[in-house]
């Protein structure tokens, strides 16, 4: 069966999410092991000095972080073995005023995306 157009790229970046996500969860159940229900917030932007290289930032919060383009946002729950995507904003979307450009958006994105 031939493959599709865009049918690795999906794949792989589905892959690479769950990745990271898992290893957010791990590393938060040893740094922070009473840490029970908390945000995994995930940015990223270019490096401007290696052409082509994307630096990813990831934050764990237990408050739930403002909506930012170019982000992702999970909830986790570890009592009842939970795991919501709260949203996913692409950097190439129309995204209503209201959900970006925020003082407390600004600052959280310049805080962890360095």
């Amino acid at each position: 069966m031939p493959q599709e157009i865009g049918e690795t790229r999906e794949f792989f970046a589905q892959s690479l999410l769950a990745d990271t996500i898992h290893k957010a969860i791990e590393k938060t159940k040893i740094d922070k092991p009473n840490l029970k229900k908390y945000y995994i917030f995930i940015t990223s932007k270019l490096d401007v000095f290696n052409k082509g290289v994307i630096r990813q930032a990831l934050k764990i919060s237990n408050v739930k972080p403002p909506k930012l383009i170019n982000s992702m946002c999970f909830y986790v729950d570890t009592t009842i073995g939970k795991l919501e995507c709260e949203w996913v904003l692409p950097i190439d979307t129309n995204v209503p005023d209201a959900l970006i450009g925020t003082e407390e958006a600004k600052l959280v994105y310049n805080s962890i995306a360095n």
